[in-house]
């Protein structure tokens, strides 16, 4: 029964990796340029992580302000690490609770830092998320690097649950 639920789990996040790379490629193609409405990619994945991720009671996940129109290279690599945080806030943050994962974009200085932030139960005493065997947060660690950011992950500042701060350079060097 255990082995039957490890592989559920890791169908099920195989499944949410691939529904968010399908709603990127699909936002991409219908571009006729090299900018992306990043707005319409994470709205579409907000929907998808709630609903794939939400093993018991209800998940309210929000957009609150604008990413605005982003390079289609970044849109392909923000779109899985705003996936995967927003994952990660689902089922482990609220679990088997409800709750609301919020996601707030701000741009300032030539810079995109985006929070993403749960109301759940917060992360363990003594957690470090770069020493987790965590396969989210290791695509999510590659990623913000390849893409010359930051990211912080501690707990949520106005309230009950996590929050992840990525801090990235809209222009790359």
């Amino acid at each position: 029964m255990l082995k039957a639920v490890v592989m559920f789990v890791a169908l099920n996040d195989a499944m949410s990796r691939v529904a968010s790379i399908a709603i990127v490629h699909e936002t991409l193609s219908q571009a006729f340029d090299e900018e992306v409405e990043f707005d319409k990619v994470v709205d579409g994945l907000l929907r998808m992580v709630g609903d794939l991720s939400a093993t018991a009671g209800a998940v309210t996940t929000e957009r609150t302000g604008t990413f605005g129109v982003v390079s289609a290279n970044l849109a392909t690599n923000l779109s899985m690490v705003v996936a995967e945080l927003c994952q990660n806030a689902v089922e482990h943050g609220l679990a088997d609770t409800s709750g609301t994962v919020q996601v707030i974009p701000t741009r300032y200085d030539n810079h995109l830092r985006v929070e993403i932030a749960d109301d759940g139960r917060g992360l363990p005493d003594g957690f470090d998320w770069r020493k987790s065997p965590s396969l989210g947060l290791s695509i999510v660690s590659t990623l913000v690097a390849e893409l010359q950011g930051t990211v912080v992950l501690g707990p949520n500042p106005v309230g009950r649950g996590t929050r992840a701060v990525v801090d990235l350079p809209l222009v790359r060097n």
